[in-house]
């Protein structure tokens, strides 16, 4: 019988893409089980790859005013006490983590029963959630070179962050054949997991200003699609694996900024305009990637001009391959492979 771990992580899937792709290195020699929340958007994903799913309560502490901070603490309680029977029953022998206030009764009950536990911060910042947990870790992994100096723990590792193995075996050729038409460019557009009402609004005025000049595939999110009749654009509510295909066709990528949706685009070596969100951490890992020439920024309060952004940089061949060569020298490769070989060696501690 495999040895259990139990991942963790959920409410959007910023971190739940990376956790799969380290869910393809660890299943062949482990049980992987995922403990998650019990409303949240990853639950579907993960059981479709027929991984077990634990939901536990889950408490979210925001940092503004709000009713339902009053009630976190109890989610959280709640939830701790759901993970320290989830761990005794299930005895894993490690708890890999990221970046999510999911994940955080998970932890602190792993340290309870002395169960390592490997948090990985994918952020450029430490947030709160990371704040609640690193303290409790045997181990630490960061996306970002320059979150290490942010991090005090003796045992912490820059890997990268983990892109499912479907990034690196595209057949362009086949992708091409079922998503593009004719030779019109084609630009993709993300508003995240979740999807987004402001990029959305903003993405119908584009497209009925330059479907003659490129073919746009609109990824709007889930029930968010709307009745328009435009040619050259395409909407989606959500795609999978075939996000993959339709990312490798684009010749621009327009997308929120998580560190699922910014370690894709630089496996793929993808020009990108990002629109973050401002409120969980985006909007410094957007700026990362415009300080270092990997991507254009635009603020989601400015999107008036997004359709000359897109044109601009289209009819701009020299600009696109910069920023395609920058953004795939974020990250290290194998982030994977390197998060495998850690969490082996953390597991044998028990």
């Amino acid at each position: 019988m495999k040895p259990k771990i139990f991942l963790s992580g959920g409410g959007t899937l910023g971190s739940v893409m990376p956790l799969l792709a380290l869910w393809e290195k660890l299943r062949e020699n482990y049980n992987c089980i995922w403990v998650g929340s019990r409303k949240g958007l990853e639950r579907g994903f993960v059981e479709k790859k027929g991984i077990r799913y634990l939901a536990v309560p889950s408490g979210k502490i925001r940092r503004y005013f709000s009713v339902r901070n009053f009630f976190a603490p109890f989610f959280v309680f709640a939830g701790l006490k759901a993970s320290l029977c989830h761990c005794l029953f299930f005895r894993p022998k490690a708890i890999v983590v990221m970046g999510s206030f999911v994940s955080v009764p998970l932890v602190w009950a792993g340290w309870i029963l002395r169960i390592p536990v490997i948090v990985h911060q994918e952020d450029i910042d430490v947030g709160l959630a990371g704040k609640l947990t690193i303290p409790f870790a045997r181990a630490v992994t960061t996306a970002f070179e320059e979150t290490l100096q942010k991090i005090k723990h003796k045992n912490k590792h820059w890997v990268g962050n983990p892109v499912r193995n479907i990034f690196y075996s595209v057949n362009k050729n086949e992708a091409e054949r079922k998503w593009k038409k004719g030779n019109r460019p084609v630009v993709l557009v993300s508003g995240g997991g979740l999807g987004s009402e402001k990029i959305n609004r903003a993405v119908l005025n584009v497209a009925r200003n330059i479907n003659n000049e490129c073919q746009i595939i609109d990824i709007t999110g889930k029930d968010k699609k709307t009745i328009v009749n435009i040619s050259n654009y395409r909407q989606i509510e959500q795609l999978d694996d075939e996000i993959a295909e339709v990312m490798e066709v684009a010749d621009i990528v327009v997308s929120r900024a998580g560190l699922s949706t910014l370690s894709e685009l630089s496996a793929l070596g993808k020009p990108a305009i990002l629109i973050p969100l401002k409120s969980v951490g985006q909007d410094k890992n957007a700026r990362y990637f415009e300080k270092k020439a990997a991507a254009i920024v635009v603020d989601e309060d400015n999107l008036q001009n997004l359709d000359r952004e897109i044109i601009e940089l289209l009819e701009n061949k020299e600009k696109r391959n910069k920023l395609a060569e920058n953004i795939k020298k974020i990250f290290p490769p194998n982030a994977a492979k390197k998060m495998e070989e850690i969490v082996e060696k953390t597991a044998k501690q028990t």
